[in-house]
């Protein structure tokens, strides 16, 4: 699970970092960022499309199986 800013460059690193070492790296995009929303929407697509799922952090919690009331 991967989260933090400079989406374009710092958390697409890491991804393509962590894919190269045979991770399945998943980035909860709703917790990343870029200094524009050309240059995130970009990075969405190319990390979504080759490298590891974009999901949301609601997804994420769904997914680990937590629930509101817990």
């Amino acid at each position: 699970m991967i989260t933090g800013t400079h989406l374009d460059w710092c958390v697409e690193g890491n991804v393509r970092a962590a894919r190269d070492c045979g991770y399945v790296p998943i980035v909860i995009g709703d917790a990343t960022g870029a200094e524009t929303v050309e240059q995130e929407k970009a990075a969405f697509e190319r990390i979504n499309r080759y490298f590891a799922p974009v999901i949301t952090s609601r997804q994420f919690v769904d997914f680990l199986g937590f629930d509101d009331d817990s």
